[in-house]
Formats: C-alpha cells, structure tokens, sequence
C-alpha cells in the first residue's frame, strides 16, 4: 500500500461548490458587458468541459443540434444549444429565470417544442429503441441555466410525453446541490440504468462474468498459497456457521448454476465454492460503495471506478484495491467503518493473472452503469441488492435450506407503520415533547438493510415536510449525526453486513444528508456480532498463578479457527467496561509496530487497563493475560495474517455497549431450527438461553424444532429494548400453533416480560416466503392480554416483484382485514385462532400410549436394496428409496450381512388412510429380547460372531463421522438409532399396530398387522415404526379398528388444524395433537365404540382393495417396484383418492367421532358450546 500514493483519489475529483463559483463567475462578466447566451454556453460549457466532463467521463455534447418540428400545417427548425444524450441544455442571458415570465416561457418552448422535435429525430428513437429493449423506461431531460438559477424537466415518454419542472414555479438558485443534480442527469444519458435486472444480467450468476469469476476464485481458494487466506476462510467457516446451516453438500447443488460440469460438480467443495460466491458479490458492493461514497465526497463529486479503469499492469490494480480492501479509499472519503475485519479480501492474496483479468472484467461493465440513480432511487438500490443477494444462491430450495429470506418493501414498511415509525408517528413523538431525531432504532438481524434504510428515508421526509423541501443545513448537519448515532444494525454474516453498510450509505446519499459531513468522518453504526450472544455468554474462568499463588480470573474466551492459537482470552470487567473499544485501539496501534510482548510501551499500555482491578494480585494476573492475549496477535501479525482479528473479537463483545438502549427494536430475524446450527459451541450456548434462561422450551424433543427468530425476539427485547420499548419483528407463522412455540405466545416466559399488541398474519399472500409467515408488534414490560387486534392479510402479488413493492403499491393487489385472536388450550397445548374454543375435555387414555417410532438416520445406512439371498446372509447396498426420498451424502457399499438383522422399517411413505404398502426393507443391528430390542454396536457384533454386520457397522460409522463432522463426539451413531429408545421400546409381541403421520396436511392412520406382513415377506425379522409415524401396540383387533376410524375422522382433523404449524405446502405437524381430545379407551360393550370399530374395519377392507387398483391405474405400482418408494405428490395423490372413495363411510364415522368426544368432554354445557357448534359447522 505504501508504493501507492492515496492522493491518487484526488485526480478524479470535481469541488462543486468550486466550480459553481467559477460559472457564477462566468455569468457575472457576461452581465457586466451586456453579454449574449452564446457568450454564457461558450463560457459554461468550455469550464464543464475541462472541470467536470472529462474528470467524470462523459463524452462531449453534440452543439447547436437541429431538430425539426411541426407547429400547425407549418415545419419549424429548432437549433439545441447542446444535447447530451438524452438531455438538452438550454442557455439563456443571466438573470432571465429569475423574471416569472420569462421562466415560464422558455420552460414551454422546451417542454412542448424542443422535446417533441427531439423524438422525431432518427437518430434519438435509435437510441430510445436500445433504451426500451434493455427493459427500461426512456427518459429525456431539460436544464436550464442562466448562470444564477436553474430549472429542471423530466420527461417520461414511455407512451406518452408526460413532463415534470422542477421546480413547479420560479428557479432554484444554482449551488452545489443542484449542480450535483445536473451531473447526475448527464450521466443518466449516457451510462446503463443500475437496476436490479440489468444488474442481474451482467453480473448474475448465468452472466459470463460470474461464471469466469467464480472458477477462477474457487480454484484460487482451492490452491490457497497464503496461510492468511487459509486462516481467514476458516475463521469465515465459523462465523458463517452460526448464520446459515453450512453443509457443503448441500452447497455443491449450485455449482452447475455457474458453469461447472456435472462431473466437477461432484467433486466442488461446497463451502468453498459458496466462499467464493459471496467474495465476488461483495468486491461488486464496494466497488459501488465507493463509487457513491465518492459522488457524496463533501461539496464534491469523485469518482473511483473510472480510475480504476485506467490501471493497465496487473501490479498497479492489486495496489490500488489493497487501498480499498484496507478501508483506506472509504476513510478518505470520510466513511470511517466501511470495511472492519472484511472476510473477503483473501483474493489480494492469490493475486494471479486469472483473478486480475475478472476483476478487470468486473470494473469495466461497472463503469457503463449511472451509479447515481441509486441515490436518486433509494427503493431502487433496496430492490438492487436484495434480489441479487438472493441471486447468490439461484436455487431456491438450497436458499430455503440456508435460510436466506429478504424483507419484502411493503412488509417492512407495514411493520414501520405499526410501530410508529412513520412521518405522522414521527409528528406524534413531536407533539409529545420528543425530538424525532433522538429516538434509536435496532435491528439485530440486519440482512441487506430494508428496515434500516426505510427508517433513515421517513426520517427525512418528515424534516422535509417540516423545513419544506430543501432541509436548512444546520439541521441536515444534526439529522446526519443523530441518524448515524441512532440508526442500528447487527449481523452475524459478514456478507450482509456489507449490503446493509452499502445500503446505508445510499440511504445517506439519496437524502442529500451525505454531503453535510463537512469534511468529518462518520461511522455507519452496522457492526458484526452476534445479537444473542454477548460476553457472558462466553464468561469462564481462568487460573493464572501469581508468585506461588493461583488467582481465578473472570475472563471471556473467544475461540479463533488458527489450531495454534484456538483461543483469546480476556478479562471479563475489561471487556464490558466503557474502554474496551479503546484497549483494542492501543493494541492495534502496538502491532502496527510489531513491537515486542516485552517491550516497555507495551507492558506501561497494558497496566493502564488494570485500574479496574480490586487487588495487586488481579492486577499481576490481568497483565499476565492481557500479555498472552497480545502475544498471540503478534505472533498473527508476523505469520501475515493479523487484520481480522481485532475486529473479530470486537465483534464479540460490542452488543454490550447497547444493552438497554433503543426505542425500537424492528428486523426479520434468522428462522433457521435449533437443530440446523452447525457450529457445536454456538449450538450448547443456544440451547442453554433458550432452555435456562427464557424458558421457551423445556422438554429435549422439543428442543430441536425451536426457532431462532423466537428466541431472538425475547433476547433482543431483554438486552436491548428500554423498558415500553416496541419490538416489531416479520416471524414464522409456527408461533400461532408449534408446540416449541407455545411459551412464547402464551407469555410464559423468564426473565423477559412483553405484551403482544397486535398480530400481522400473512399466511395467505403469494409469494412470500418459503413458509407461511406473520409479524408481531410488542411492548416491553406487562403481559399478554387475549385477544390481540390482528390485521389478516390476503392476496397474490406479482412473482417477479413481490420483493420489491412498497406499500402503496401492494395496497392495490391485498386486501386488508382486522379482526381479534385467541389463545385456545386444550390440556397444556396451545394454540391462537381467530375463533375462541371452549373446551373442558381432558387428554385421550391413549395420549401416553402412543410412541413416535424410531430415528432411522442417516437413512443410506440402514435403507436397502437386496441384491442377492444366500442361505445364511443377504448382500445388500444403499436402497433407491434413500436417494428419492433422503439426503445421500454417502453411500453403503455392497457387503453381505447376516440374515437375522433384516427388518422391515414403516415410514408415513407407506400409510395411506386405512391401509398401508408394503415397508422398506433394512438392515438394523437390533436383536429381540422379549418385549423389546436390543442394539447390537460393532464390537459385540464381532465378539458374538456377526462378523458381516460388524463390518457393515464399520462403514456405517466411518459415514456417521463424515456426515456429523464437529457433532459425532456428542453422540454415537447407535444412541441417534435409539433416540429415547424409540427402536428398543418397540415391542417384537406386538401382533397389531395402530399408526398415524407425524406431519402432513391431513391425518392418515392404518393398522399394521405385523404377522400377515411377515408372511408375505419371509426374510423380515419384525416391522419397526419409523420416526414419521406415531405407534400404538394392541394385540385387540376390535381396538385397533376402532382407533383407525378415529384418526380417519375428518372431523379431528378438523379440529387440530388450528394446532398445526404450517409449512410451504400446508399444514404439517401433528404429533399428540390428536390426542389432546378426549379419546376414551376402548369399551366393547360401548354402543359408540363399537359401530365405530366395525366402520373402522368396513374401511380398512374396502381400503386394502382399492390400494392396488389406484397404484396400477396412475402406474405407481411400476414406480414403487423401481424406486423402491412413491414421492410426495405421489402418496398426495393416493392419499386423496382413497379419501374420496371413503367418503360415505368417513362420514358416518365423523357423526360418531361428534357424538364420542361431546360425551367424553363430560356434558353439552356452557364448557362446550363453541366446540358444538364448531361440530355443526363442520
């Protein structure tokens, strides 16, 4: 960097203010001699040439251009003083737009003459004709100037000439705002709209670009030379691990989406290739973040990209982005905190001849585009990166597993109104005695920016209805100093925080705030942490010995990827106390100096941090860590890979500056499950919040299915809300009936305490998300009092723009609907609805009796195909099933095993409503011991002489490492094989069993006969429920019959529709949820009981018998012998064609279930009026 000078930056500048003093000037002397127009164009035009145009890259104007025009029958020649582009420049004697009549009679010559004429010119409509066949609306502009003042046009011609002056009466005065404004006009005429699609286009990941672009990363990334590239993508691997579910076969599917073959694809590192998509995408926001950092530089207008384009040597250009990789090109333009601990600047590392010409590639398509527009269009830049963000990651099924979920504009801005947040909220803070421009605002998941970016731009529009248009300086200055002290962002992906900074700044610069910083720098409050973990999370202790003497230290531990290092440690008082950020100034300041551990400047900087010590002995011990700590970093420094660190561990620790702060806390906060948390640490210190310290959920299996955005709306709340602070957060639609989520609506929660005001459910607008979502408006403090307001709202809205409408616009195509919701309980499950249930039944006699079935994961281990029988053993492989219907990270090689240890496995695949295909076929390494199974590991398995199955045990371990990886020591494949002994409760005696679906849009139930099942397959060794079903065991055919009718009955599925948490295609869970009604136990001598035994049986049987004939008649028998398997849409199908043809029958069953479930319930009394009614309705 130091072979570079930075004043480099200066030779592509433009001082406005200067050169507005300098036509001033012009106009003057002009004035003075009784000068003509052409006198000022001359004059003007030759100073924009020289001190503007050339600097900025515009090419020269076409002068005195005749166009022709009709006025009447006559033809009229019009001569444009100059025409740039689309823009015409109409110079007038100084003084004259400051004369009404004059004004106005030059703006109608321009607007109805001048124009027109211009669009019958041949050569213009070519260049419209390019402009409308890249997808955009063609523009033709007026300025007009005199030298004093200035007025602007703007006309849409798009199919009819429709034009706007600016402003509407009189002139403005020309200064160095409206001189921006004219630069941003001429170069609209010549460069490429920067929109979200022709972005796309170029830069997306079907472009060239992309495609040269990654491989050349990737392979870059692969062949690291540089130990710091290494460390820096492990250390990302970490940090992202908490953002996304990281699995990097997962991340491979998108590898043919850029241009890899199929075979490459099998083999590309999926982390490194998703690596390697975020480090392209983010070298194009900073190349644009500086670009419009530039623009907005004080009273001037730089650019940075076209100096860049200039660089020939491949040396010279990685010099001039090593300035930009260092934040340095963000500083100089008074952006202080652009770039901290930047993740991706690695390639400046493996700087090659591949990288150099992409890069090149890269800056020159951005230098044809009109940056400025983003900063006229501030929704325009919102809409921008959001879809190319998501474009990322072309398909959405790898998105939806990674969880990556953009805001919609209309959805955030509804959650803005609902807090206040808006120009007449704004104006209601006011009347109460509360400046607006002191309010903070949060967003701890702060994505690409939406909500933040919204919040700075209704800010503005308040002051400007406040101030009139043009905001006065001194309170532009204020506005731009308390907006970037107030307005806050937090995010634990270095990515997003990156489009959110860039956001930011756009957001700054399209409110004209940007350029009042005065030649101050200002820091763009968005910082990467983690908003849930602060230091305590990470407290531990450490013994450090002192003479002779151990002193126990509380310290913070912050692991790192580096295997030398693992691990900083620093006292826990320093960290949360007020000079924390100070102590990594000084320390930071230190290295740059690479000055010894022993060295007095260091030891004399490191006991000036110990005055918070109670004790010499502390203080000894404080130095003695503080020390390692620095040691550490030096030793970093010294191998070269030293500049994120400091920033990393800041990032650990800033969430404490802003404990119970903010007015507002607003987001759409991470979704991905409890159970999806890839890093191990992260994951135990999760679970100890969500289960310790809020109480969300207590019972284990609940456990896995929690949500972060939950927990992140009660932690968030707790850490950083103020005391009647409101939280507004977009949330999964889960929460209304997701038992993981039942504390949280109920209230039920520790330590945090809110109340719920209000309920946006947007299950019924497409497209939206992946799965149905809503949005809750809360209070911090007091407690939930049922039933909330809730605001239903409906609609489809355009695929292609759903992301991107506001409000107003979605307003069009949604409807609206306010109406009140409930918190219905039955027994200890709860659920919201917009109906109140009322019901004092009690829990079924078969609540307890019914067990989820076994956890037969990972599925290409115990799924398989048999390939050939032997007397004493099978040879087998990996079945087909398992690659249809399951996650294949490894297959099983074909090895022979023992007989004894082949079982048939029953998922939902098989059940249908009544009946049931025949089960998968697996090798399960259980034996049978009387009521129950036994599990037979590896080493018995030798030891008892099954030595195949032992060596089939021995692969399939070596897969459960693979595919676990950092999660296999916390639990063996054998304890994951009998979670909560789900297979070794399963009974070998069992002669019936009665099964029903874990999840799907409808209930489904059959019976199992487990010895005609064995019959008709001689080499099973007994049927094993898997974990998609719920199983009861009953040797009573009568029983079994009469609980098929039941969980048939349309009548509860019904009923535990409002239970059920929804998914992309519909309802899904349904666990016990049946089984909160009263289900009595069966009773022969029960009238009700037994008509609905023998419906039950009636049904099964004529079941049984359709079964065959639908699979032949839609080929799925054919399907199922191939595959082994049906699909979804398959069993979908099946499913509701049994239904249908069922339907008398399920009827009398549903009148039997009405009459069954109000006698249980105990009366028809006032306690079950609603569910009576609820039964007639149905």
């Amino acid at each position: 960097m130091s072979m570079i000078s930075p004043e480099v930056l200066l030779t592509f500048k433009v001082d406005l203010a200067e050169v507005v003093n300098e036509i001033t000037k012009i106009a003057r002397e002009i004035e003075l001699v009784n000068g003509s127009e052409e006198d000022l164009k001359i004059g003007i035009e030759k100073l924009l040439d020289q001190r503007v145009w050339n600097v900025l890259g515009v090419p020269k104007p076409r002068y005195e251009f005749l166009v022709k025009g009709v006025s009447g029958a006559a033809v009229k020649h019009y001569r444009l003083d100059a025409l740039y582009g689309l823009t015409i420049f109409e110079y007038k004697r100084p003084g004259t737009l400051s004369r009404p009549k004059d004004r106005d009679e030059v703006v109608k010559r321009i607007r109805d003459e001048y124009i027109p004429a211009l669009l019958t010119d041949e050569k213009v409509r070519e260049v419209i004709k390019g402009v409308r066949g890249r997808g955009l609306t063609p523009r033709v502009a007026g300025v007009i100037i005199d030298g004093y003042n200035v007025v602007f046009i703007d006309c849409n011609i798009d199919s009819h000439i429709t034009c706007r002056v600016e402003p509407e009466v009189r002139s403005y005065r020309l200064d160095a705002e409206r001189f921006r404004k004219i630069i941003r006009i001429v170069i609209a005429s010549y460069r490429k709209k920067l929109d979200a699609k022709t972005l796309a286009s170029d830069f997306g990941y079907m472009s060239s670009i992309a495609r040269k672009a990654i491989r050349a990363l990737y392979n870059a990334l692969v062949n690291a030379r540089s130990l710091k590239s290494k460390a820096i993508f492990e250390e990302w691997v970490k940090i992202a691990s908490q953002a996304y579910p990281l699995s990097g076969e997962e991340l491979k599917k998108i590898a043919v989406d850029y241009g890899f073959s199929e075979d490459e694809a099998k083999s590309v590192d999926g982390l490194k290739l998703f690596y390697a998509i975020q480090t392209y995408y983010s070298l194009i926001l900073k190349l644009l973040a500086a670009e419009t950092a530039a623009r907005f530089y004080d009273s001037a207008a730089s650019v940075f990209i076209k100096g860049l384009l200039r660089i020939e040597s491949c040396e010279e250009l990685k010099k001039r982005l090593t300035l930009l990789e260092s934040g340095f090109v963000y500083k100089w333009y008074g952006i202080k905190n652009f770039l901290e601990g930047e993740m991706f600047s690695w390639y400046l590392d493996e700087w090659c001849n591949d990288i150099c010409e992409v890069v090149k590639d890269i800056i020159r398509t951005l230098n044809e585009y009109d940056v400025e527009v983003l900063s006229q269009n501030l929704s325009s830049a919102r809409d921008l990166f959001k879809l190319l963000y998501e474009e990322l990651v072309p398909r959405k099924e790898v998105r939806k597993y990674l969880g990556i979920y953009t805001t919609p504009d209309w959805l955030a801005e509804l959650i803005l109104d609902k807090l206040g947040l808006s120009v007449e909220g704004f104006k209601k803070l006011e009347e109460r005695g509360k400046d607006p421009l002191s309010i903070k605002v949060l967003d701890p998941g702060v994505g690409t920016g939406t909500f933040l970016s919204l919040v700075i731009q209704r800010i503005v529009a308040y002051l400007k209805q406040k101030f009139g248009e043009a905001i006065p300086g001194d309170i532009a200055k204020r506005a731009l100093l308390a907006i970037t002290r107030n307005v806050v962002g937090f995010d634990i992906d270095a990515l997003a925080i990156l489009t959110a900074k860039t956001n930011y700044l756009l957001a700054l610069a399209a409110s004209e705030l940007l350029a009042h910083k005065e030649g101050k720098e200002i820091e763009i409050p968005i910082f990467m942490t983690n908003s849930v973990v602060i230091a305590e999370e990470r407290k531990d202790k450490a013994i450090v010995i002192v003479g002779s003497k151990p002193v126990t230290i509380d310290v913070v531990k912050i692991p790192i990827a580096v295997e030398e290092v693992k691990e900083f440690l620093l006292p826990l008082r320093l960290v949360k106390s007020d000079e924390f950020e100070a102590f990594l100034s000084e320390i930071g300041s230190l290295l740059e100096r690479e000055l010894h551990e022993s060295a007095a400047e260091v030891l004399e900087t490191l006991k000036k941090y110990t005055k918070l010590c109670g004790s010499e002995e502390e203080r000894e011990a404080w130095i003695k860590i503080l020390t390692e700590f620095y040691s550490k970093l030096l030793m970093l420094k010294k191998r070269g890979v030293d500049t994120i660190w400091l920033p990393i561990i800041k990032s650990h620790t800033i969430s404490t500056m802003f404990e119970k702060v903010f007015d507002y806390v607003v987001g759409n906060p991470p979704w991905i499950a409890y159970r999806y948390i890839a890093n191990p640490e992260y994951q135990n210190i999760v679970k100890n919040l969500i289960a310790n310290v809020y109480g969300l959920v207590l019972e284990e299996h609940l456990m896995t299915h929690m949500e972060m955005a939950t927990l992140f709306f009660v932690r968030t709340l707790d850490l950083y809300l103020k005391d009647g602070g409101m939280i507004g957060f977009v949330m999964p639609r889960s929460i209304f009936s997701a038992d993981q989520h039942s504390n949280f609506r109920a209230g039920e929660t520790a330590k945090a305490k809110y109340k719920i005001t209000e309920i946006v459910d947007c299950e019924n607008v497409e497209p939206l998300f992946y799965v149905p979502a809503c949005a809750v408006i809360g209070v911090k403090g007091g407690e939930t009092v049922y039933p909330v307001k809730a605001l239903v709202v409906s609609g489809k809205l355009p695929e292609d723009k759903h992301k991107i409408l506001s409000l107003e616009e979605a307003k069009k195509l949604l409807s609206f609907e306010a109406r009140n919701i409930f918190l219905n309980s039955i027994g200890p499950r709860t659920w919201l609805d917009y109906r109140q249930l009322t019901f004092q039944g009690i829990r079924s006699y078969y609540y307890e009796l019914f067990k989820q079935g076994a956890t037969i994961v990972p599925q290409a281990c115990w799924f398989v195909e048999i390939v050939d029988i032997q007397p004493e053993f099978v040879v087998v492989r990996t079945g087909k099933r398992v690659e249809v219907r399951g996650k294949v990270e490894r297959k099983m090689p074909l090895l022979p095993v023992e007989k004894e240890f082949v079982y048939g496995v029953l998922t939902s695949a098989e059940v249908m409503p009544f009946c049931h295909l025949p089960p998968s076929i697996a090798v399960l390494p259980i034996l049978p011991t009387g009521s129950g199974y036994t599990i037979v590991k590896r080493e018995e398995a030798q030891r008892r002489g099954y030595t195949k199955l032992a060596k089939w045990l021995e692969e399939a371990e070596k897969v459960w490492n693979e595919v676990r990886g950092g999660k296999a020591g916390r639990m063996s494949i054998y304890e994951r094989l009998d979670y909560q002994r789900g297979l070794t409760a399963q009974s070998p005696r069992a002669k019936l069993k009665v099964v029903y679906l874990r999840s799907g849009t409808n209930l489904a139930a059959a019976i199992v006969d487990v010895e005609k099942t064995l019959k008709e397959n001689p080499l099973l060794n007994g049927v094993i429920v898997e974990s998609t079903l719920y199983h009861y065991e009953t040797n009573d055919i009568n029983e079994a019959y009469y609980l098929v009718a039941i969980l048939n009955s349309s009548i509860l599925d019904q009923l535990i529709k409002p239970m059920q948490s929804r998914g992309e295609f519909g309802e899904r869970d349904i666990h016990k949820k049946p089984l909160e009604f009263p289900i009595p136990k069966y009773n022969p001598d029960n009238e009700i009981h037994k008509c609905l035994s023998e419906l039950g049986k009636k049904a099964s049987e004529i079941a049984q018998r359709l079964l065959p004939l639908i699979l032949s008649q839609h080929g799925y028998d054919k399907k199922l012998a191939e595959r082994g398997v049906l699909m979804p849409q398959e069993v979908a199908t099946v499913r509701r064609e049994i239904r249908e043809s069922l339907k008398d029958l399920i009827q009398q069953i549903d009148d039997l279930v009405v009459e069954l479930l109000k006698v249980s319930a105990g009366s028809k009394s006032a306690g079950t009026v609603t569910l009576d009614r609820f039964f007639k309705k149905a």
